[in-house]
């Protein structure tokens, strides 16, 4: 009778169980599948935004076009300011960060470009014979397509070589009789500016300039003497606020004191491997690079797209 009376307890209670398990199973979180690039790369990058994966156009184009050569080769995806200005420009010629115009527009404007590689840049002086077209083979020209170089191993401190080239209207002609008449006139300018751009690669770096009058130069002292780390850097020089010496002697006086009326034969640049160079053991080259080189009444900005 006893066994009787327990069967339907017996079969309550294992239903009831049976629903308890299934209620509590319903309860549970279904494991989601785990999303991975390959199954799901939108949601992927969308969860994961700096993983290396997602280093492409679509999800990150600063990743992607900061690596490597992506901002020069790929024109399709990096033709953006921020990562090739000169490609941006081009197709955006009329965009205000491209309206930079090296000068051109003020004073005497660009006096030195180097895009006449056929013959060397005006009376050069070159006497180790190393100053060269786009040296430097890393580095993009700044302006146009061509920059001018002189690169030094530093191994030999006894012959450090060096170079430069003058602006020199006078022998620029076929005239040899006209160094009164072809000159540098910078007397009408309100505010005469020296602006040139500067690249040393990771070297060392040493330039100088100098303005001759009736056979006498004036030249300044050493306007860089570290490195532009890879950039291209602008000097933009106020001549009137600048000294300069008398044939690399001691300081003498501001150039507008020393030749009043501003009037110049010649403007020589040089590039020099000076012995502070050599002193540096962290220094085993000396690098120069030079382009656009103008002369403006008042002062250029730094490009926008240059750091």
């Amino acid at each position: 009778m006893m066994q009787r009376l327990f069967k339907p307890f017996q079969l309550i209670f294992a239903l009831g169980a049976i629903m308890l398990l299934a209620s509590c199973g319903e309860d549970e979180p279904k494991k989601e599948e785990e999303i991975t690039f390959e199954t799901n790369p939108d949601a992927f990058c969308a969860a994961n935004p700096f993983d290396g994966q997602c280093c492409l156009p679509k999800y990150d184009v600063d990743c992607y076009c900061s690596e490597g050569t992506n901002a020069t080769d790929d024109t399709e995806n990096c033709c953006l300011f921020n990562y090739n200005p000169t490609c941006f420009c081009e197709a955006n010629p009329e965009d205000a960060q491209c309206s930079q115009n090296f000068g051109v527009d003020s004073g005497l404007g660009v006096i030195f470009d180097f895009e006449n590689t056929a013959e060397p840049p005006a009376d050069l002086f070159d006497p180790a014979q190393l100053a060269q077209y786009d040296g430097d083979g890393s580095i993009t020209a700044i302006e146009g397509n061509h920059y001018y170089s002189l690169a030094v191993d530093l191994s030999d401190p006894d012959n450090p070589g060096w170079s430069d080239f003058k602006y020199w209207p006078s022998k620029m002609d076929d005239n040899p009789d006209n160094d009164g008449e072809a000159q540098i006139d910078l007397s009408g300018l309100a505010n005469p500016h020296l602006n040139f751009w500067v690249n040393s690669g990771q070297d060392s770096l040493a330039i100088t300039v100098a303005f001759r009058v009736n056979d006498q130069d004036y030249d300044k002292d050493y306007l860089f003497k570290a490195g532009t780390a890879g950039e291209w850097k602008l000097f933009s020089m106020d001549l009137s606020d600048v000294t300069f010496r008398t044939n690399y002697g001691d300081p003498t006086g501001k150039i507008n004191e020393l030749v009043p009326e501003m009037k110049f034969q010649m403007l020589k640049v040089v590039f020099r491997s000076a012995t502070w160079v050599f002193a540096d053991p962290d220094n085993t080259r000396y690098n120069a690079n030079i382009d656009a080189i103008s002369i403006t009444d008042g002062p250029i900005e730094q490009l926008p797209w240059v750091k």
